[in-house]
């Protein structure tokens, strides 16, 4: 057995990761404890014997560390969202949770060897890069990574509090200089009760608020994941219903068209011995149009109960049967022809590439004003391919909707939405291909691509169907 590993990267979300990253490492010189006035509390707070102001020097401390450990953090943890690794097409969770493991140590050591700061990777730090591991394995798909940092930051200002709480010291936390210099003052102003309540306190606040904003996206995740269960069932038994009643349809038509080729086989026969036994010239060039017409009739019946079958036609005697097709129908006073592809020709069931071609002039219709709309249909050949291009000045398609147009179901103007993705089956069977341009209030191209055949290629001309 054939063992197979793939890596793919979001390269924006990588992107993201790595500034956050470069952010962090040159946080030191930015943000720098000078700034937050630490000592200055703390020399007030022995002087005065306040412990407010004692509480002040250990809340700038707090903000001052987490401002320079969230982008390292978040940095680390968006870069381990970006990768993502798949063992036999299982994703494999944990490797790239590992990310943090290695990003963060790798920091604190860079953050040292250029300013001399040593970071502590004390128990706080393992916490919160823990939390990431448990996020990754959790693994929130549905919910955006932004929105998952919010666990990350809210813990983070949580556990930072822990460093200021002296009886926690001999357990690894708050080794830090400035974390050990508030718990010394905290002790010689006996005020380690005060310290204690208000971090035991302020971590519970946020890491509580953590786990309630990690339980939310777990309840938007289930939603989502559940919403998206419900709509794949509800398109796959609309399918369903579709399918079977294309079938039943197809199965009544072809019965009836099935039965047509008697009375044709009759009149077939009638116009073949008139033919025959009359002697008048009229009488004769009349039968023989009734026998050609006949003829014609069996290859459309054919084509119809045998959808798979092809024969090449020219693409001028395509288009005049659409024209004529179209012609009954409103919108024919709309349509500009213009054929710039000559007599090439195509491999075709042209009762199913009408169809289809008449779909799309129906939409068009739709969506041009009745009062000074214009339809045109232009056929070009290039690249060994014929191209049928039909646009319209209409309404147009908003951008967001035109990757759904040949969804089953899908539909702008409330039909079933069966139209263009029969046109985009037909298209498909026939080889060829199609797209579709847009702009709003401008209009709509739809362009149908069919690959070119000989007209007298040997291989089609006996046969006729392939």
């Amino acid at each position: 057995m054939i063992h197979k590993t793939s890596i793919s990267i979001k390269k924006s979300t990588l992107i993201k990761g790595l500034i956050l990253l470069v952010i962090g490492i040159f946080a030191p010189s930015i943000v720098d404890y000078e700034d937050f006035s630490i000592y200055k509390w703390l020399y007030e707070s022995i002087e005065t014997g306040d412990t407010g102001k004692l509480i002040i020097a250990a809340i700038n401390l707090i903000i001052m560390n987490c401002i320079r450990g969230v982008p390292q953090y978040l940095g680390a943890f968006i870069l381990a969202e970006s990768i993502s690794i798949r063992f036999n097409n299982k994703p494999v969770q944990w490797t790239s949770g590992l990310v943090p493991i290695v990003i963060i140590p790798s920091v604190y050591y860079l953050i040292f060897k250029i300013y001399n700061i040593k970071y502590d990777l004390g128990i706080p730090s393992l916490m919160v890069i823990l939390s990431i591991l448990l996020l990754e394995k959790v693994n929130y798909s549905t919910v955006k990574p932004m929105n998952k940092s919010f666990i990350i930051v809210l813990l983070l200002f949580g556990v930072q509090w822990l460093d200021v709480v002296p009886a926690l010291s001999r357990y690894g936390f708050g080794k830090g200089e400035l974390s050990q210099e508030i718990k010394l003052v905290a002790a010689f102003m006996d005020s380690g009760y005060v310290i204690t309540l208000i971090g035991v306190m302020f971590f519970i606040i946020f890491t509580l608020s953590s786990f309630l904003i990690s339980k939310i996206l777990n309840d938007e995740h289930k939603y989502i994941m559940t919403e998206e269960k419900n709509k794949a069932m509800e398109r796959e038994l609309q399918d369903s219903r579709i399918r079977a009643l294309e079938a039943r349809t197809m199965g009544e038509m072809r019965s009836i068209v099935h039965d047509l080729k008697t009375p044709l086989s009759s009149i077939q026969s009638l116009a073949s011995i008139i033919n025959i036994v009359s002697k008048n010239k009229k009488i004769k060039k009349y039968s023989k149009r009734i026998e050609k017409s006949v003829d014609q009739l069996n290859s459309m019946i054919t084509e119809i109960l045998y959808p798979d079958k092809r024969r090449v036609i020219s693409i001028e005697e395509l288009m005049d049967y659409v024209l004529s097709e179209n012609s009954p129908h409103m919108h024919s006073r709309y349509i500009v022809y213009k054929n710039e592809a000559g007599n090439r020709c195509i491999l075709a069931n042209k009762i199913q590439l009408t169809r289809a071609i008449i779909n799309v002039l129906e939409n068009a219709y739709y969506a041009i004003d009745k009062e000074k709309g214009h339809i045109r249909i232009h056929i070009k050949y290039e690249k060994m391919n014929v191209y049928i291009i039909i646009e319209d000045d209409g309404i147009g398609i908003d951008e967001a909707q035109i990757d759904k147009v040949f969804e089953m179901g899908f539909s702008t103007k409330g039909s079933t939405g069966l139209g263009m993705n029969f046109v985009k089956r037909v298209v498909d069977s026939h080889d060829g291909q199609i797209s579709i341009s847009s702009k709003l209030n401008q209009g709509t191209t739809v362009v149908i691509a069919i690959p070119e055949v000989k007209c007298d290629d040997k291989k089609y001309k006996n046969i006729g169907y392939r």
